[in-house]
């Protein structure tokens, strides 16, 4: 029974994988064309391998390709993208669902083992720099942990009073990707603004882990943050007690370390299904990011709108101040004339009642005659008046009548 690398066919002929397997081990192949099993993967293909004796069995399954949405998580479905969505697992934590599902109607189930392996160096570093490579040079892009963990666990159980094994291998590895974006206008000119503190605040909750980025030198904000997962390299061993340890060892053990790989016309299905999907996406992103240039050239026309009838409204205030300052103006004057007039109309009617002339000296000192002639003259506290002038000597001096 000695294993070797064969290609397994759908119904059709159409190769799809190749697997090292013996030659008399048996083959079934189901191909759902109807189920997706995420972005950029080939449809679900599930290749089973039985022994002659029909008591052994190993199963292959197709890669899953999911992704674990930070901002919008959902347990499951699919996105505008043909992203499969589903929490992220270990590798551990994805075969304690299987197996928990698998054997929930044996009897006497047991872990026997448990064999952690990854990957060989040289792959994990490759997947390393695939990972970095799709994060790009972008400012806004971040990459995060990058995680690969392959597992291999046994189990004991019974099954229609039969002892039998189950053997679980896979690899699951992710990569996790941040995308940044600058801050909206309306929102940092809110923030510069004192006055619409709590507008801000308010605002600044509708953005994922906005803050201020030094190397940017602005106001940036998450718009998308997930995690890719993969689970491949799935195989299942299942088979009863008494054959377990050759089958592990002959026929098993052997198909792990190949691995089941796909055929190249599988590779050029893949590529074009692959193909449509970057197609898909590449219009969408180009669609949002037109979107957001549209959003962005509308926001700052709106500004400057907003800028320019501030203006305006700024100039119009000021309009009415300036209005409002000549009119007070103008009514101050008014009222202080009238002010003016009032008080010498009193002074002019007080003085004629008494009889008094008002006169000043050449210092501006106002003095009250008692007289109705147009000249006086003054001499310490002597006055002196007449109707004509008079030459009185240098002693006197004349005093100005007061023009009313």
């Amino acid at each position: 029974m000695d294993a070797g690398v064969r290609t397994i066919c759908d119904s059709a002929g159409f190769p799809l994988v190749t697997i090292c397997l013996p030659e008399d081990w048996i083959t079934e192949v189901k191909v759902n064309s109807n189920v997706q099993t995420g972005y950029g993967e080939p449809d679900y293909t599930l290749v089973t391998c039985i022994s002659p004796d029909r008591r052994a069995r190993i199963i292959w399954q197709s890669p899953f390709h999911y992704r674990d949405d930070f901002l919008k998580p959902r347990k499951s479905g699919y996105d505008s993208y043909g992203n499969l969505h589903r929490p992220f697992m270990t590798a551990g934590q994805f075969i304690d669902l299987v197996a928990s599902r698998d054997l929930k109607t044996c009897t006497d189930v047991s872990l026997v083992s448990e064999v952690p392996w990854s990957t060989n160096p040289q792959q994990l570093e490759y997947y390393r720099r695939q990972a970095e490579r799709n994060a790009g040079n972008d400012a806004y892009t971040a990459l995060g942990e990058i995680y690969c963990e392959g597992l291999q666990r046994q189990y004991s159980y019974v099954r229609e009073n039969a002892a039998r094994r189950r053997v679980y291998s896979l690899i699951v590895r992710s990569a996790e990707y941040a995308y940044w974006s600058p801050m909206p206008d309306t929102v940092i000119r809110a923030l510069d603004d004192p006055f619409m503190a709590p507008m801000a605040k308010q605002m600044m909750e509708r953005f994922a882990n906005a803050r201020y980025d030094d190397s940017l030198q602005e106001w940036i904000y998450t718009y998308s943050h997930y995690r890719d997962w993969r689970i491949e390299s799935r195989l299942l061993l299942d088979c009863r007690e008494e054959v377990f340890a050759k089958t592990m060892q002959e026929v098993f053990r052997p198909a792990v370390r190949h691995g089941v790989h796909l055929t190249e016309q599988m590779r050029e299905r893949v590529n074009e299904k692959q193909k449509k999907l970057n197609d898909a996406n590449r219009k969408n992103r180009e669609a949002e990011e037109q979107a957001r240039r549209e959003d962005r050239a509308r926001k700052e026309q709106q500004r400057a709108a907003d800028e320019e009838q501030r203006q305006r409204h700024k100039q119009a205030q000021d309009q009415i101040r300036n209005t409002y300052r000549e009119i007070s103006d103008i009514r101050k004057s008014a009222w202080d004339n009238q002010q003016k007039t009032q008080a010498k109309n009193r002074e002019i009617w007080s003085d004629t009642i008494r009889g008094d002339t008002r006169f000043t000296d050449r210092y501006g000192t106002e003095h009250v005659i008692r007289t109705y002639n147009d000249h006086a003259y003054k001499n310490g506290d002597t006055y002196v008046t007449s109707d004509s002038p008079l030459d009185r000597g240098y002693d006197w001096e004349e005093l100005k009548k007061k023009k009313y």
